[in-house]
């Protein structure tokens, strides 16, 4: 009942729709096609992806002049247009530096009857990659993003906080007219993620509490925060239907936290600005389910070939839906591993059980061993962290040598539980490991706005070189 006399108050939702209706915009059309795909067999959803990949293959081979020659060299494309996905795994991974280089010779001749837009990425790993996208592709990520919102049973126009950074997408004070009025609509409200001292924090849980808000959406590391903050300061925080966390992990320590401080579920989304949303966790809380109609995802080991479920290797995306600038074979930069079996909540799309994050933020022993960034986070922040600890921050240097920068409340306590930390670490990184401590004022943020709590110096294995 409760529900839907929400429902019955939602005025905006009609409007939206309408508008949406009015300016020809396929967004809702889409959302309808991954509603009634998403409990379908795998393979009828694995057939639909198919049919999209096919379809963007053969668009880039006659429209974008980088791919004319790579997937008839690779032998994707045969005569008579005909494609051999068999031969897909031959297709040179599509790095960062080859957008860079190659940047005009990945447009499609047509782009410019699509409308597009550039974009680029965050700038996680470095300078930030330039990319051309386009409306439907815009519309397909929408829809998506709504998509993700259902899974706590979120629908168009009811309200939702918006706890974002990107200097991009907001500056408060500063918004364009089109910005404010489309937040009105959508009944949306923002806040500035880049401005979160003690005072701002205070202010923003009374706007939340005001508000009232059904649904936020933040940055991890920003929600993460905001937990600790309310906790502390024994702030009571209305509570929503749910919060969707991205642009950043979400640890589980992470997730426990802002559960039990906001008292309801946590769904975390996965994706990247050039490629949109990739993944979304289950409720039911078994993996993060693959948008199988917005991407067709790759795990792959060392000498880009698949991996077997349960284990990790890095993430490469075809975009299927980007037909001015497609990427296909797209090195994104993360490390992610399949679930070993489907899930029971009855979606039929590929699950992931785990994303591990960045390549920047997993480290390497010289033997390849990988250990990832959990690792360091659960037992430096977690099991050593008697609440002395404010920030910490993981480097390693070289394959025997980590340096870990730390904001403390008590440096005597700190240095009294160092030789258990590095003991631990040595258990996982050698013997030999050198361990260095560092303790700093403060440690910034990436200018994206994310906050990485382990950062590995090593160069990343190179594999443009390699080919199944």
């Amino acid at each position: 009942m409760l529900t839907s006399t929400i429902e019955c108050m939602n005025w905006r939702k009609p409007i939206i729709t309408g508008l949406l209706s009015l300016t020809r915009d396929h967004t809702l059309s889409h959302l309808r096609t991954m509603l009634a795909m998403e409990y379908r067999p795998p393979a009828e959803i694995a057939s639909y992806q198919t049919d999209c990949l096919r379809q963007i293959i053969i668009h880039a081979y006659h429209n974008v002049p980088y791919y004319s020659h790579v997937l008839k060299d690779a032998g994707v494309i045969l005569s008579n247009d005909k494609i051999d996905l068999s031969r897909y795994s031959y297709l040179p991974v599509l790095t960062k530096d080859i957008i860079k280089n190659e940047f005009a010779n990945l447009q499609s001749r047509d782009s410019a009857n699509r409308h597009p837009y550039p974009n680029s990425s965050g700038g996680s790993s470095g300078t930030p990659l330039k990319i051309t996208q386009d409306r439907a592709y815009h519309e397909w990520n929408v829809a998506n993003s709504i998509y993700y919102k259902t899974f706590a049973k979120q629908a168009i126009g009811q309200s939702e906080l918006r706890l974002w950074g990107s200097e991009r997408d907001l500056e408060i004070g500063h918004e364009k007219i089109s910005t404010r009025l489309r937040n009105w609509l959508y009944h949306r409200r923002e806040i500035n993620a880049f401005r979160m001292t003690p005072t701002d924090m205070v202010k923003y849980a009374a706007d939340w509490n005001c508000f009232r808000p059904r649904w936020i959406e933040s940055y991890v590391d920003a929600m993460y925060e905001f937990a600790n903050f309310f906790e502390v300061n024994h702030i009571s925080m209305h509570t929503p239907v749910g919060i969707l966390t991205s642009a950043g992990t979400l640890y589980p320590f992470m997730k426990e936290k802002i559960e039990q401080v906001f008292g309801c579920p946590v769904i975390n989304r996965y994706g990247s600005r050039e490629v949109g949303g990739i993944a979304c966790s289950c409720p039911g809380g078994q993996g993060l389910h693959l948008s199988a109609w917005n991407s067709f995802v790759e795990i792959l080991n060392d000498d880009l070939r698949p991996i077997a479920a349960g284990q990790m290797g890095r993430v490469y995306v075809t975009t299927l839906h980007n037909y001015s600038m497609p990427l296909l074979r797209y090195d994104i930069g993360d490390l992610a591993e399949y679930a070993l079996s489907g899930c029971t909540c009855g979606r039929g799309t590929p699950l992931l059980a785990k994303v591990h994050g960045r390549e920047m933020t997993v480290f390497r022993t010289r033997d390849k061993t990988i250990v990832p960034a959990e690792f360091f986070i659960h037992y430096i922040g977690v099991v050593f962290n008697q609440g002395s600890i404010n920030k910490f921050q993981v480097v390693q240097k070289d394959y025997d040598q980590i340096c870990i920068n730390v904001v403390t409340k008590n440096q005597a306590s700190v240095t009294a539980l160092a030789p258990d930390v590095e003991h631990t670490i040595r258990r996982a990184m050698g013997s030999d490991c050198k361990v260095d401590w560092n303790f700093v004022d403060d440690i910034p943020r990436l200018s994206s706005g994310k906050y990485l709590y382990v950062v590995s110096e090593l160069k990343p294995p190179d594999q443009t070189t390699k080919s199944n």
